[in-house]
């Protein structure tokens, strides 16, 4: 302060000198926070999209539904596979044959 009472502009109040990042970032990750994946659960990435199609509904012999939905089905998977079909495409595809 000057004697006047005045705050020096060197030390007004600097809201961003005292701030603190968030503590979770700082905290060093150990080898007791990785959680193992549960049997039977597929997690995101390529693995899933490639693993969802091990699955018996995809396989027209054995999966349970009749021969027609079946074939389609996995046709619907193949046409997949491929690129031919997006996403949304699959997803139509699949119900479009479980609904007929």
């Amino acid at each position: 302060m000057t004697d006047d009472g005045r705050t020096r502009p060197d030390q007004r109040w600097n809201p961003g000198a005292r701030y603190r990042g968030p503590m979770p970032a700082r905290r060093p990750t150990s080898a007791a926070a990785d959680v193992q994946p549960l049997v039977g659960r597929l997690r995101r990435g390529p693995a899933r999209r490639t693993a969802v199609f091990d699955r018996d509904v995809w396989r027209p012999a054995t999966a349970g539904v009749r021969p027609q939905v079946a074939e389609a089905l996995s046709a619907a998977a193949e046409r997949y596979r491929r690129g031919a079909v997006s996403t949304s495409g699959l997803v139509r595809a699949v119900g479009h044959a479980l609904a007929s």
